[in-house]
């Protein structure tokens, strides 16, 4: 018998303003586009993936969703640079805590991000997450071009208690 909630987890999500899609093989070709984009790949570490590689991602996000009910949405039709700064990181955000109090009823959100990505930081406050300290591991430091096995992490939680809600 299929959990409920992980029943619905890879239905598609709407905000005001977006479709939010859960990442899978359909979207490889999007992931591609947007991983490819270079004040994006560099949060990632490993360059710009090639297409067979965003296929692979793809296919692991898909799985994720599939075997554990979350993972990484794909946000049309504003994925793209030009729509930076118009807020719809925060909807997404607002998105996924309504998603994952709501539908999954986690008691926690926790999301990780570097410390020197402060467009990251930045959205984790305005959507109600609070600095709760640092983690390392393997990722980007900053002024390194590529990734060190240990980098600091910046940890924001948000608790079920905490939340405004939709």
């Amino acid at each position: 018998m299929e959990d409920a909630p992980l029943a619905s987890a890879g239905a598609s999500r709407f905000t005001t303003r977006l479709r939010l899609e859960p990442v899978g093989p359909a979207n490889a070709a999007d992931l591609w586009r947007v991983h490819n984009d270079d004040e994006v790949s560099y949060w990632y570490g490993t360059g710009k993936p090639s297409p067979e590689q965003a296929e692979q991602q793809a296919r692991f996000m898909g799985d994720s969703w599939r075997f554990h009910g979350v993972h990484k949405w794909m946000a049309y039709d504003r994925l793209r640079r030009e729509y930076w700064g118009r807020g719809f990181a925060s909807e997404i955000g607002h998105a996924g805590l309504t998603f994952a109090f709501g539908v999954l009823e986690v008691q926690a959100v926790v999301s990780c991000t570097a410390p020197h990505n402060v467009r990251s930081l930045a959205v984790m406050k305005r959507i109600g997450m609070r600095y709760a300290g640092e983690i390392r591991t393997r990722g980007i430091v900053k002024g390194a071009d590529t990734e060190q096995d240990d980098a600091p992490f910046a940890v924001c939680v948000l608790l079920r208690r905490d939340w405004a809600g939709p």
